[in-house]
């Protein structure tokens, strides 16, 4: 799942309009909001999810063409020539973030509430059979439920959209409710011989591959000004209060059977941070992320698309923290967020 174990997304078709609006519209950004929100109502799947079968899975992860994702900068391809592998299916909704550190520029910048979109997917179905099911039986200690990733878009006046994404662990979660685990923008490298191979692949567009870069969300704010210095966290992690309970479940129901019970005005997650990795135990709240519309579902065929930006985009601004990083393997993931406390202490 990141540069990109956290989605591949399948090439646009040549032939496709490429997105709802210009990724440097000159449009406001609510209106860009709204203007996007109006696409993804019009793709809303009316059947239940259908997930790829293990070899189409596989066979997507070692041809897909990564530069796509780190490159393109459109909010929503109309046209696909094939759906969504990994994250195709989930809940998607509006929300606003409001951020309360004073710490960060742009996106992450504190005042007024920010407008985007949120997507919370699985990476991959539950493996219960077949080719997938052998391979995470001899590898992983546990039969996952889930694989939690989400992506978050807040559209720009002038520029390109501000985009994040996050995953839980690379192994998956045992339990089924999909805000019991941490997602972060950082995966370890941790992993076994495996699936060694598909982080090889990833290596070839990115040197950390289980890292996403997250300077270009600092760089601009809503309004398309550019910060005068570009000021962000190491880390960013999305943290949950929401709890089983407050869901009604029944017998065989899904985690989209959850998304979609979360009213507008929910406080979905709290937006965590650790801002410098010589300080790793300093981890801070530094906002929050509220719903601003019902939960819908989001399927294979949504054209919604989250631009991914290379982690050494980071380190060409903080070289410090490459110099640290370097002889290191990716140390830090969602793990690291679970442990601490609402405050982040």
């Amino acid at each position: 799942m990141s540069t990109c174990p956290f989605n591949a997304f399948p090439t646009p078709s040549s032939s496709s309009s490429p997105q709802t609006s210009s990724p440097h519209s000159s449009s406001s950004a609510s209106s860009q909001v709204s203007a996007l929100w109006s696409q993804i109502l019009s793709d809303v799947p009316s059947s239940p999810p259908t997930w790829p079968s293990g070899p189409d899975l596989i066979n997507s992860v070692k041809k897909s063409d990564y530069n796509k994702i780190l490159s393109q900068t459109a909010d929503y391809n109309s046209t696909l020539e094939t759906p969504k592998a990994l994250c195709p299916n989930g809940g998607i909704c509006l929300i606003s973030m409001k951020i309360t550190s004073p710490n960060f520029t742009g996106l992450l910048s504190p005042g007024h509430r920010h407008h985007g979109i949120l997507r919370m997917t699985s990476a991959l179905q539950a493996p219960t059979s077949g080719v997938l099911s052998s391979l995470v039986s001899l590898v992983l200690p546990h039969s996952p439920a889930l694989f939690p990733c989400c992506a978050v878009k807040f559209p720009r006046e002038g520029v390109q959209s501000g985009n994040l994404l996050f995953a839980g662990k690379k192994t998956g979660q045992e339990g089924d409710f999909f805000f019991e685990k941490s997602v972060c923008t950082l995966l370890t490298e941790k992993v076994s011989w495996s699936f060694r191979w598909i982080l090889n692949i990833f290596r070839a567009y990115s040197r950390y591959p289980t890292e996403l870069g997250v300077s270009d969300f600092t760089r601009f704010g809503e309004d398309g000004v550019e910060a005068v210095e570009n000021r962000f966290p190491f880390a960013i992690a999305l943290k949950s209060n929401l709890k089983v309970e407050d869901f009604e479940r029944t017998e065989g129901s899904m985690f989209v059977d959850d998304l979609i019970q979360i009213p507008r005005g929910t406080v979905v997650y709290g937006v965590y941070c650790v801002r410098d990795p010589t300080r790793m135990e300093e981890v801070q709240r530094i906002g929050e992320i509220r719903t601003e519309s019902a939960v819908v579902l989001s399927g294979g065929d949504s054209g919604i698309f989250f631009k991914h930006q290379r982690r050494e985009e980071d380190f060409e601004i903080m070289s410090d923290w490459r110099e640290w990083r370097a002889g290191r393997r990716g140390e830090i993931g969602s793990s690291w967020f679970d442990n601490w406390g609402d405050d982040g202490r």
